[in-house]
Order: structure tokens, then C-alpha cells, then sequence
């Protein structure tokens, strides 16, 4: 059975949203890491 092109076009735009929201959720973790470790940092400074 042949597939619409239409089904076929959007299950490959939901593939690219998806690996783009992965991407922006490891954008934001690392982050949230850096701003932890920017913390940590600035903490050791003032000791």
C-alpha cells in the first residue's frame, strides 16, 4: 500500500520536531548545569 504524500511529509516534520525538541532539552540541561557549576564556583570564590 502506497502512502499518501501527505501522511508520508508529516510523519517526517514530527520526526524533525521531535529530534529538535531533544535537542533544545540537552541545550537546556547542560545549561541549567553550567549556571550550577557558575554557582559552585562563585561559593569556592567567596570562602
Amino acid at each position: 500500500m502506497v502512502e499518501p504524500i501527505n501522511t508520508i511529509n508529516s510523519i517526517e516534520a514530527g520526526k524533525v520536531r521531535v529530534s529538535a525538541d531533544d535537542k533544545l532539552v540537552k541545550e537546556t540541561n547542560s545549561l541549567k548545569a553550567l549556571k550550577n557549576k557558575i554557582k559552585q564556583i562563585k561559593g569556592i570564590n567567596k570562602r
